[in-house]
């Protein structure tokens, strides 16, 4: 017996356009992002991020979690683009914080899932 799975196309979740500056140690969003209602699998958001300075991206992940580090907790590479991938389930929730001012040339959050039975 054999599962077939689907990939759907990805759901813009969060951004920040045009170049926005960033005050240190606080949410970059006004609200928690979050998978979308309809999914029913564990979501994968996908994070672009461009920044001008170097500072620390770090993420909470769940509602009343704890900050913890992107990149290894290593600043980001000023005027470099630089992604990743963080699971995120039905549930929870995540925002961002720079450690430092800066500003935020690019930032998107893309929500990749895939469909199933």
């Amino acid at each position: 017996m054999s599962t077939e799975v689907g990939l759907l196309p990805p759901r813009p979740q969060g951004s920040l356009t045009p170049a926005t500056t960033v005050q240190a140690n606080t949410d970059i969003f006004s609200a928690d992002l979050s998978p979308s209602v309809d999914s029913a699998h564990a979501s994968i958001f996908r994070i672009h991020v461009q920044i001008t300075g170097g500072a620390i991206l770090s993420m909470r992940q769940r509602v009343g979690g704890v900050y913890g580090n992107l990149n290894n907790g290593v600043a980001l590479t000023n005027g470099a683009r630089q992604a990743y991938d963080v699971p995120v389930r039905n549930g929870e929730s995540i925002n961002f914080r720079l450690d430092a001012l800066s500003l935020v040339e690019k930032l998107t959050i893309d929500e990749c899932f895939a469909g199933g039975p």
